[in-house]
């Protein structure tokens, strides 16, 4: 974060969240979205999910990734949410792309 950046408020995505703590150490989570704000040299994020890179499950995230694929494909000859599928989808491949196991 910049020193003394200005005071913000914003919706964050499914995506990578990246620490840098103070000593040097970098910490990797995959996150599902949420709330950001930024303010007097603070950050504070609400994050609907929130997974270190350690935790992740890449099989799991394989299988989740499978799933969201095959719902997709046939959501328009059944009675399948579509939203919620191409979330889910989304979700595993953040999950993949941070342990590497995506291109």
């Amino acid at each position: 974060m910049l020193f003394n950046h200005a005071p913000l408020m914003s919706s964050v995505e499914v995506g990578r969240v990246k620490i840098v703590d103070a000593n040097e150490q970098v910490l990797e989570f995959a996150t599902g979205g949420g709330t950001v704000e930024v303010l007097d040299n603070h950050i504070l994020l609400l994050a609907e999910s929130l997974e270190s890179k350690e935790e992740i499950d890449v099989e799991r995230a394989k299988d989740s990734l499978r799933r969201a694929k095959d719902r997709l494909s046939i959501a328009n000859k059944k009675d399948v949410d579509s939203t919620r599928a191409e979330a889910s989808l989304q979700r595993a491949i953040n999950r993949l792309k941070l342990c590497g196991h995506y291109n």
